[in-house]
């Protein structure tokens, strides 16, 4: 992430594109830019930013049994920002704020089948997880369940 001069704000720069670079003059605004990517930086999940109204709240709770582990140092070692509660002995929520709740649905789908609550103040994301999970039902099973709330 930076700033590209003649840009308004800071973008996202992908470093196999950079054709060239080369000194400038010192940018006078180096501050306004850092403190722009700290106020942003604990809502970034992919390279989507935004302002304080694009942010969306997601709540996805999940089971892991004794001896699963694992799944819990999943969810704190990928989660990129965020936090992870335990509710019981088998039951975590992890809980973040972002601009582009979309760019999580690769992640959240990966723990599909220990999901057992997924909550958004985004609708499109909850739609589009449920249209997921009745296209995997339907393919395995011949017939829709909704068993995720």
């Amino acid at each position: 992430m930076g700033h590209v001069s003649g840009a308004a704000g800071l973008d996202f720069i992908r470093v196999d594109r950079i054709k060239k670079v080369k000194t400038g003059i010192r940018c006078d605004e180096y501050q306004k830019f850092e403190n722009e990517y700290q106020a942003s930086k604990s809502y970034l999940w992919g390279v989507s930013s935004g302002s304080a109204k694009d942010i969306t709240h997601i709540e996805m709770t999940v089971k892991a049994a004794e001896g699963e582990e694992f799944i819990v140092r999943r969810l704190e070692r990928e989660k990129r920002n965020g936090r992870v509660y335990k509710i019981t002995d088998q039951q975590y929520k992890y809980v973040v704020d972002t601009y582009d709740a979309m760019e999580l649905m690769p992640w959240i789908r990966t723990f599909m089948g220990r999901i057992e609550k997924l909550e958004s103040s985004n609708p499109q994301l909850k739609k589009k997880f449920d249209q997921d999970m009745e296209q995997l039902y339907s393919m395995y099973f011949g017939e829709v369940q909704n068993d995720i709330s």
